[in-house]
């Protein structure tokens, strides 16, 4: 499987939790690791891990206005997409842990 782990990270505490989990995953799929500045397109991707810092409550912007600007994945019914930080859905398929779960 195919996964990108993208992060927007202000002073590099997400951007080595982003790492960690992918390291973790490598182990099984193959792996993606960048900020969301650097995200194009996701239907290279069979699953999305997607985290921000969490500011004030809320995500980074730049993790907000990925998600807003990115149209979900097309290729296959089975992607998904995990995040963690802040509450905030990206697409129908996500899943997005709230804080203490």
């Amino acid at each position: 499987m195919n996964v990108l782990v993208a992060y927007a990270s202000a002073h590099g505490s997400t951007r080595s939790v982003a790492e960690n989990v992918g390291r973790s995953l490598s182990a099984r799929h193959q792996v993606t690791t960048r900020p969301v500045a650097e995200i194009i397109g996701l239907d290279s991707y069979d699953a999305i891990v997607l985290g921000s810092a969490v500011h004030d409550g809320a995500w980074l912007p730049e993790a907000r206005e990925f998600v807003l600007r990115t149209p979900p994945p097309s290729r296959s019914s089975r992607r998904g997409c995990s995040a963690w930080g802040s509450p905030a859905c990206c697409h129908a398929r996500c899943v997005v842990p709230r804080a203490g779960s």
